[in-house]
């Protein structure tokens, strides 16, 4: 896949996805107004890790799921939920419930499920370094946003990169890690894009 204009941004990420592998997680949001090429870096980004050892998880969060609590969190943990410990673990046991039977429930402890998923990621990430992909994040539910921040905050030392996408004022999330701003390409870009 060809960028014009998004050089910079793709190489911010990929710098992000090897400090991962080496053990210091973190995340990168894609902050812009729609249609400024937020979802292309992502797929740029996507070839990348999946032909550089990385597992690669994404969700593409659709409108109607900030309408039900959880949505975007268990879709992004579904793929990992046999690395949880439901006999063993509380926290494990509900989040697998979430995941495998969508019990949605706004009585859920944001942070036990963070903490959950992070033991999740954390075993994952041992065997293959992890790239979670979250496009689309505007559209997401609070408890999906408030986990998200949650283990966002807590990847440092993991082998695991977040990668989100959101328009600039459309949520709350705060990501701990680096802010990019995606801006609409300049007519002189867009040239050199269409440009066969």
């Amino acid at each position: 896949m060809t960028l014009v204009g998004r050089e910079y941004h793709l190489q911010t990420l990929q710098a992000a996805a090897s400090h991962a592998a080496d053990g210091r997680g973190g995340c990168v949001e894609l902050i812009g107004p729609a249609g400024a090429g937020k979802s292309s870096v992502i797929e740029a980004f996507r070839e990348w890790a999946s032909t550089h050892g990385f597992r690669v998880a994404v969700s593409a969060v659709t409108e109607w799921e900030c309408e039900f609590p959880w949505a975007t969190f268990t879709a992004l943990m579904a793929p990992f939920v046999q690395h949880l410990s439901p006999t063993s673990d509380p926290d494990d046991a509900v989040l697998t419930e979430l995941v495998l039977r969508g019990e949605n429930s706004d009585s859920i402890d944001p942070f036990r499920m963070a903490l959950a998923a992070l033991r999740s990621l954390s075993a994952a990430a041992d065997v293959q370094p992890l790239v979670l992909i979250i496009d689309d994040l505007h559209w997401a539910d609070d408890s999906s946003l408030e986990a998200l921040a949650l283990l966002s905050r807590r990847i440092s030392n993991e082998r695991i990169v977040v990668v989100t996408a959101r328009r600039e004022a459309a949520s709350d999330f705060r990501a701990w890690g680096v802010s990019l701003p995606v801006e609409p390409l300049s007519e002189q870009q867009i040239d050199e894009l269409l440009r066969p």
